[in-house]
């Protein structure tokens, strides 16, 4: 992708569909996150939209892992993967959101070519790019992990206060001893 080129609009409708489709799943799938945050804080309606819309999405996500980790009861093993798999796969699309609203695109064939820029180590440029196919997986992925997320909702089980004090959440029942 050159850097001094402006490629006009009709040569890019292609690849508007391709980042407009993906852009359409996330935001299906930050719906989804905001009212799992909204049942598990007891918010919805109004009040779910004004804390949502004033919450950026990796902030919402950590809301609800916390959330869900402080009312949720020990997670069994196979919990605690699909916990570990849904998150991963958040902040995987959410680095795919971020590419397709932020980052320069042209259309190459059929598909979608982003300039990536990328600092940590130094600065990298280069270009990534997703063919129809790959938007198709990315919008299965989404799909998917909405899935998962109503599973880890609809099969929590609520923490209960106990004498077990080996579990922090319990701490707050030494001052009623």
């Amino acid at each position: 992708m050159d850097d001094d080129v402006t490629v006009e609009p009709a040569d890019l409708s292609g690849a508007f569909k391709l980042v407009g489709e993906l852009l359409y799943h996330f935001a299906i799938l930050e719906r989804e996150i905001d009212l799992a945050m909204g049942k598990l804080l007891g918010i919805a309606g109004g009040p779910l939209d004004i804390v949502a819309s004033n919450t950026d999405f990796m902030r919402k996500v950590k809301v609800l892992w916390s959330t869900e980790g402080f009312l949720a009861a020990q997670p069994d093993i196979d919990r605690k993967k699909l916990l570990k798999q849904t998150w991963s796969s958040i902040t995987q699309l959410n680095d795919d959101r971020k590419m397709a609203a932020h980052a320069l695109f042209e259309r190459i064939g059929d598909s979608v070519v982003f300039r990536h820029v990328a600092t940590g180590k130094g600065l990298t440029v280069d270009t990534v790019e997703w063919s129809p196919t790959d938007v198709q997986a990315k919008v299965q992925h989404i799909q998917r992990t909405i899935d998962n997320l109503q599973v880890i909702l609809r099969d929590m089980k609520p923490y209960a206060a106990s004498m077990d004090f080996s579990d922090r959440r319990n701490s707050g029942l030494v001052p009623l001893l």
